[in-house]
């Protein structure tokens, strides 16, 4: 039987920003870098004054990271550490984790074709849009590889072909995040509010039918 946090874990791109917290020492902001099932979790450690003593103390710790619109902490210890050749902690991996979702819309599953290419670009990116909300919406790509050719926090434009919709709907947004989801690669968007006119209101109309 696989753990939920297996497929978390699994699920988390390298070098996604997380946080380790602890009474003692408070908050550090360090890397995610991989995980060693029913081992460890593997993340940056950077060299700062007094870590040594925190590290030798064994301490318990909380893991705080964001995953696909939501935000997890679990409960974790650090079991070893390395400063060289670089800075890497070895934390237990956590048998539970909790989390709450940091979206503000809630998606609504769907499977839709669509596009994206960034702004300046006239050719598009083709894959399945697998969730929609009034703000933003999931995308993966046919060809994984073309994940390579985005990065978070760039402006794109998105395709959406709506069904009765002959041609696709065109929403400029903001790549927020880029994710794994099992072999594929995808991107999460917001839309960009400051450039939407009528398209809004199309998508809006749209999650109220399908919801019915």
């Amino acid at each position: 039987m696989i753990k939920k946090t297996h497929i978390i874990f699994k699920n988390i791109e390298p070098g996604t920003n997380l946080f380790l917290r602890n009474e003692q020492f408070g908050e550090l902001k360090e890397k995610y870098v991989g995980w060693y099932p029913e081992h460890y979790v593997l993340i940056t450690l950077r060299a700062i004054p007094g870590i040594i003593n925190f590290l030798n103390s064994r301490p318990h710790v909380d893991i705080i990271f964001i995953n696909d619109g939501r935000v997890y902490t679990s409960k974790s210890q650090i079991m070893s550490y390395v400063f060289k050749p670089i800075g890497l902690a070895f934390l237990r991996e956590p048998s539970s984790l909790l989390h709450q979702s940091v979206r503000s819309s809630k998606r609504i599953k769907c499977c839709l074709p669509g596009e994206i290419a960034p702004l300046e670009y006239s050719k598009y990116s083709t894959g399945i849009i697998v969730d929609i909300s009034e703000k933003g919406m999931g995308f993966l790509f046919k060809n994984p590889l073309e994940q390579t050719l985005f990065r978070s926090e760039q402006k794109v434009k998105m395709r959406v072909y709506i069904p009765c919709k002959e041609e696709g709907i065109v929403i400029p947004s903001i790549i927020k995040r880029l994710y794994y989801r099992a072999q594929h690669r995808g991107v999460g968007v917001l839309f960009d509010l400051e450039q939407l006119g009528d398209e809004i209101t199309i998508i809006q109309n749209f999650i109220k039918k399908i919801c019915i």
